[in-house]
């Protein structure tokens, strides 16, 4: 299991996207919807995503691994309490099968890739 990207709302989406590109050295992968994908260079389709919002907030926080890694997560966090989603294939670069777990402020999602599905 390892944290795969994290999900960014903001006011100013493209000042954002300056700074983790100009700053942080990501690369631009594109824009889906409204929402622009940044990479570092491991073998992972984005790190981080920007959306702009009225408000800033971490949207959501995805991590990686197989099923059973996954299985295990969901089994805990229905333990804990949270709210959990249905399975779904996820419509962003990487796609992968998952699921959403609301946490305290943000909506944390596991993952796993489509040649592990």
């Amino acid at each position: 299991m390892k944290l795969r990207s994290i999900e960014l709302e903001v006011p100013d989406r493209e000042s954002a996207v300056r700074f983790f590109r100009d700053t942080w050295g990501l690369l631009e992968t594109g824009e889906r919807n409204g929402i622009a994908y940044l990479r570092g260079t491991e073998d992972v389709p984005y790190v981080v995503s920007v959306a702009q919002a009225s408000e800033p907030a971490v949207a959501a926080i995805t991590f990686s691994g197989s099923k059973p890694e996954l299985a295990r997560i969901r089994r805990r966090a229905a333990a804990a309490g949270a709210p959990l989603g249905s399975s779904r294939d996820f419509d962003e670069p990487g796609g992968g099968t998952g699921y959403f777990v609301q946490g305290p402020r943000a909506t944390c999602s596991g993952s796993s890739p489509k040649e592990n599905a």
